[in-house]
This record gives structure tokens, sequence and C-alpha cells, in this order.
């Protein structure tokens, strides 16, 4: 939960949307956020939602 809020904070992490007041994340743009994490090793490059990290 604390990993989500910061990500929102910093501009990283799911898509989200607020509804009456509460954060809410659709499925999809879950797994298309975890999707766009894989990584075949260690040593690539760390990529990060709205540019490179």
């Amino acid at each position: 939960e604390r990993t989500l809020e910061r990500w929102r904070w910093l501009g990283e992490g799911p898509a989200f949307m607020k509804l009456g007041g509460r954060v809410v994340y659709r499925v999809e743009d879950i797994e298309a956020f975890e999707a766009n994490q894989m990584r075949q090793s260690t040593t690539e490059n760390t990529y990060i939602q709205g540019g490179a990290k």
C-alpha cells in the first residue's frame, strides 16, 4: 500500500483512478505495468513509466 502511494506521488507505477476519494486500479493496468517490468537479467536498464532511470 505504501509503495503504491509513493509511486503515485512520484508519477510512477500502474495507472490509477480516483473514484469518490478512493484510489482504484484496473486489472489490465496492473498487468500492463507488470509486463513492462519484465527483465531477463539484473544488468538490463531499468525503465520507469515516463522515462528512463
